[in-house]
């Protein structure tokens, strides 16, 4: 077994290769000194920068759901037992965690065909240095015999347990570590150089100076080292998935974050001229997906691009191909070149319309035949035309047969995008038909039929919950993107990984399950840089999970397409509903089955509560708790599988919702709520925060309302009170002397709103005479030309329509408002609305519906105001919405029941989850992977999970 620090510096890069992950900051851009980097004696595969131990620390072991996980494997636990030994140390000394605090740390790794070495390297003092060979090194390493020797004529530290070994050595203010002796030598003769071997490296500097120094680290990968680990890692048959690292040169940088679900990394990569994947992309506006929308729902793979010049695609795919590979592209041209001089090339110069995308979907047991292609066309009747003329005219000619109304096409050699478009578009055979302006390309006939009837029913990648919750927070531009259902990949091992790998993978399976997908973009920003993003999200699965995942494919590999050939084309009339032509598809809304609501638990409070449950986060486990308060002002803690935390009594009844908070960015949260006479902030156990709670001057007459503007932890709390002023406080509960904002002309009778559009701050506050929209130093920024008013029980919100951001909201007498960026004010009138009336928008594929609830009623519009659903079998007296994903929730007060509408669907799907109150819950609560719902009945909690 190796050293403990060399485990605990390949680790941290073995984590951010093993579970890759994805975005931070695109435009934070910090110079730092590069004197750590003077002890790198030779070129590595990759660098992680740390800038501040004590944060990546903090990130790591808390408020995350997968580093406990992560840090069971063999590699990962010592990391993990250091940073728990040094979390504890800075507590009880003020020297290490001051040292900690400030201290930038270089892992370098270097690999070759045998083994893998880290060095570290950390700049420090002698003092710095004293400290450490005093105490802080023994208390790492209690079990090493340590002692002094010599390398190079410098006096080395040596750490030995058994048959590890740790060699340390200080050196022109750098510490150095690592756990060969060789490459300690050789760092000590490049540190007495006293200049970086990176020093000349352009490509390298160019990405580290883009770098941001205020995260907790920067990964530097040099990527043209990439073909040498995906070679050791993944096996022949996946070489199309793996092959775009072949088109990596130089040095990509990234900035590393670690969010709750996710490892965030986002950065640059730089080239010399050997970077092929900026050269493809050269003069390429980034674009957007579609193509996701004809992609088989399961699809786990694919790689798009996003083509805007293909005359300058075709030329640099030429002058990236070596002349052997020139010669086979040529050759399968010159194939399909048709008697008439019509070839692929001149087909797609008139019909290709800017995307192209291959990928796999989990069709059969055959790695290879689950493969397709899809290229976006227009003119698209013309293109069919062109297609069946060039089949035709080729020579030999090509067989075409028929799958309902649509033609499909093999020629008798292949390469039809490929030796367009580049080899990883080639299939050894190759079945082509276009369908709804997409031209598909399969490895087999039954392949291609599998692809049309998925599209023809409507089951799509972009309909995937699974892609669609993974995807959210991606760009929507990017040059290139390529998808990874990560679960779905591991079941399909053997034809992906190495058999070496595989029984690593194995080993540690129940971890890996729980990664969703992997997502690449990049996007370039001009000829010597390209911006990338990488995600990888984390969600706690259960063994039923896993199952029904596993399940889930292998029925959709038992699905065999209905196939119609020419030879079959006598069917009874059922049979033709099933193999209908595809421009038959109902353009109508899916049907939705009905959700199903199983009860999991239920707690006894004293008393029924009267504040709707709200989640916090527990920041030791990552898992969800549910706080909620009783009519005798008691407020409880309770776990997600429903038990009792504590329960303290607050001074009378909270009017706000209770926000999660990190005062001292420690990862360790507090919560924020308020009643009519103070402003609230507790810990975890249910103490005040030092200086809180804050009694204001006059009752409040609505909730706090939380922001942190830059995401640095420099939160602002606003109250409305009752004097018509906005009460702003600090963390420290001070009030800032910047806040300008004097009185309102009536009471603001609801929290403060927070936006951000057309690149400017918005803070909104509602009264019964007047909206303001400030500024944050509160004096206003945009007053509509006519005043807006907000119905009592709405808010505002952003809509993007006619190609700008609107606010948008509901007046009295429920006409819809929008309020554009020039201070002109549009109305729309439906229909008239009781007082009480619920409303709110959603935007599904690009477009805007409007939603309302009303005493009787449940009503949809779309975009151009038309009714697409109405529901009347409810009755309550004051509505209420909360969405959650697709479902809107609302409570039933003449059945006492919650009401599940499907917003897409446009149809209720539940309306049988009991509760005698409109106070509930709806959306994720960890561990579940399902959406849960939390209700009451007289005193009692009661949480379901829905199917």
């Amino acid at each position: 077994m190796r050293n403990t620090l060399l485990i605990v510096a390949f680790a941290i890069v073995a984590l951010i290769f093993s579970i890759w992950g994805y975005n931070a900051l695109r435009a934070n851009s910090v110079s730092g000194k590069i004197d750590v980097y003077t002890a790198v004696p030779m070129q590595p595969i990759a660098m992680l920068h740390i800038n501040n131990i004590a944060e990546l620390q903090s990130s790591l072991l808390y408020n995350n759901t997968y580093w406990l996980d992560v840090s069971k494997l063999e590699a990962i636990a010592p990391m993990h037992a250091i940073f728990m030994k040094t979390d504890s140390l800075k507590d009880v000394s003020s020297d290490i965690k001051e040292f900690l605090s400030r201290r930038e740390t270089l892992i370098s790794i270097f690999a070759d065909s045998l083994s893998t070495h880290s060095l570290v390297s950390m700049s420090i003092s002698k003092n710095d240095w004293k400290m450490m060979k005093k105490g802080f090194l023994k208390n790492l390493f209690p079990h090493y015999k340590s002692e002094e020797i010599t390398i190079q004529h410098k006096d080395v530290l040596l750490f030995s347990y058994q048959s590890d070994s740790l060699y340390m050595a200080f050196e022109n203010s750098i510490f150095i570590c690592t756990a060969s002796r060789e490459l300690l030598a050789k760092s000590l003769i490049q540190s007495d150089k006293k200049t970086s071997i990176f020093a000349n490296d352009k490509a390298f500097q160019t990405v580290k100076e883009i770098s941001s120094r205020t995260i907790p680290a920067n990964l530097f990968v040099n990527v043209k080292q990439l073909p040498f680990v995906t070679k050791k890692w993944f096996h022949p048959d996946a070489q199309r998935i793996f092959q775009f690292t072949d088109m990596y040169a130089d040095w990509c940088g990234f900035d590393i974050s670690f969010m709750e679900e996710r490892i965030v990394i986002a950065g640059f990569s730089s080239t010399s001229q050997n970077n092929k994947q900026i050269q493809l992309f050269n003069q390429q506006e980034a674009g957007v997906n579609t193509l996701v929308q004809s992609m088989p729902q399961h699809t786990y793979f694919f790689n798009h691009s996003h083509i805007t010049q293909l005359g300058v695609y075709k030329k640099n795919v030429q002058k990236l191909l070596s002349f052997p590979q020139q010669q086979a592209a040529k050759q399968q041209h010159d194939q399909l070149t048709t008697s008439t001089g019509e070839n692929p090339s001149l087909f797609f110069d008139r019909h290709f319309d800017k995307e192209i995308a291959f990928g796999y979907a989990p069709y059969t047991s055959k790695f290879d035949q689950n493969a397709f292609v899809l290229i976006k066309i227009k003119d698209e009747p013309e293109a069919l035309a062109r297609l069946q003329r060039m089949a035709n005219e080729s020579s030999p000619v090509a067989t075409s047969t028929k799958n309902g109304n649509i033609s499909i096409i093999q020629w008798q050699s292949n390469g039809f995008a490929g030796s367009v478009f580049g080899s990883q578009y080639t299939f050894p055979e190759e079945y082509i038909a276009i369908y709804k302006g997409i031209l598909y390309i399969a490895p087999s006939r039954n392949m291609l039929v599998y692809l049309l009837q998925q599209k023809e029913r409507n089951r799509t990648l972009h309909r995937s919950s699974t892609y669609a919750s993974n995807t959210q927070s991606i760009y929507q531009f990017a040059n290139n993107t390529l998808y990874i259902d990560i679960p779905s990949i591991l079941r399909r091992m053997q034809s992906v990984f190495t058999p070496e790998k595989i029984v690593w993978i194995n080993s540690t399976r129940a971890l890996w399950n729980n990664f969703e997908t992997l997502i690449l973009q990049a996007e370039n920003k001009r000829n010597d840089l390209q911006f990338q993003q990488l995600v990888v999200n984390y969600t706690k699965k259960t063994e039923i999970d896993i199952l029904e995942e596993k399940q889930a494919d292998m029925l959709v590999e038992n699905e065999q397409p209905n196939i119609e050939d020419t030879s079959t084309i006598h069917t009874t009339q059922s049979e033709k509903t099933e193999t209908t032509t595809p421009e038959s598809a109902s353009p109508t809304p899916a049907k939705k089955t009905r959700i199903t609501a199983l009860k999991t638990w239920e707690l006894a409070l004293t008393k029924p509560i009267v504040t709707s449950p709200q989640l916090v986060i527990n920041q030791t486990t990552g898992l969800h708790e549910i706080m909620v308060q009783d009519t005798d002002n008691f407020l409880y803690l309770i776990t997600s599988e429903g038990k009792l935390v504590w329960r303290i009594r607050i001074a009378g009844r909270i009017i706000s919702d209770i926000h999660k908070v990190d005062m001292y960015r420690n990862k360790r949260l507090q919560m924020v709520f308020n009643t009519a006479e103070k402003l609230y902030i507790i810990d975890r156990s249910g103490k005040n925060v030092n200086n809180f709670p804050i009694i204001f001057a006059t009752k409040a007459t609505a909730g706090v309302a939380v922001f942190d503007y830059n995401n640095n932890g420099d939160y602002r709390f606003f109250i409305p009170l009752a004097n018509k002023k906005i009460a702003l406080y600090k963390k420290d509960g001070s009030q800032p002397s910047d806040w300008k904002f004097k009185q309102s002309t009536a009471l603001v009778n609801k929290p403060i709103q927070y936006f951000r559009s057309n690149g400017m701050d918005y803070l909104v506050a509602s009264t019964n005479k007047k909206s303001y929209f400030l500024h944050r130093r509160g004096n206003e920024r945009l007053i509509p030309e006519k005043p807006v008013i907000s119905s009592s029980n709405n808010n505002f919100s952003l809509i993007y329509t006619g190609g700008i951001e609107k606010f948008v909201t509901i007046d009295k007498n429920g006409n819809i408002v929008l309020i554009n960026p020039n201070k002109k004010v549009d109305k729309v009138q439906l229909r008239t609305w009781s007082s009480q009336h619920a409303f709110t928008t959603f935007t599904h594929q690009k477009t805007n519906y409007y939603v309302f609830v009303d005493n009787k009623r449940i009503e949809i519009y779309d975009e151009e105001f038309n009714s697409v659903m109405l529901y009347e079998d409810i009755e309550t007296k004051k509505p209420s919405i909360m969405l959650w994903e697709n479902l809107l929730a609302t409570y039933n007060e003449k059945s006492k029941e919650i009401v599940l509408v499907d917003l897409i669907a446009r149809q209720v799907v539940a309306n049988d989850i009991k509760t005698d109150k409109n106070l509930f819950y709806i959306g994720q609560l960890k561990p579940y992977k399902k959406t849960c719902v939390v209700v009451s009945e007289k005193n009692k909690v009661i949480h379901y999970v829905l199917n």
